[in-house]
């Protein structure tokens, strides 16, 4: 279980034994621990069978490519169950990305490089056409 001491109640999330502590809008709560079933469904597998596949992609990638990944996740913010910011490591990413891939397009090829962006170009003019009516 996750904790973070305060004045009267700190922050907290996860589970100890049967007890599960979590977080809402509302503020921190606890409740009693349920047993999840494995529906087993389609979505499901598919869901791990990407992961998976994402995570072998991670490891035939070389080690210039592991790098590339790791700078460029220094440069993203993430946040915990808690709210607390972090940054991924450079697996963490890759995989994000590919699960993003998956989303959007089953059989797309996974990258090897992370994504790049670059500024918009400086905005010219801009035309507004009115009409009365």
């Amino acid at each position: 279980m996750k904790f973070t001491p305060g004045a009267f109640i700190g922050e907290y999330s996860g589970k100890q034994g049967s007890t599960v502590a979590s977080h809402n809008r509302n503020g921190p709560y606890l409740r009693n621990r349920a047993i999840p079933v494995n529906p087993n469904t389609t979505t499901q597998q598919n869901n791990r069978n990407n992961f998976s596949a994402a995570t072998k992609a991670w490891a035939a990638l070389s080690s210039t490519n592991k790098a590339a990944w790791t700078a460029a996740a220094l440069n993203v913010n993430l946040f915990d169950r808690l709210g607390r910011a972090y940054t991924p490591t450079g697996h963490q990413y890759f995989v994000s990305c590919c699960r993003t891939i998956f989303v959007y397009d089953a059989t797309a090829a996974l990258p090897t490089v992370p994504p790049t962006a670059a500024a918009p170009a400086a905005l010219l003019s801009i035309t507004l056409t009115a009409t009365s009516a």
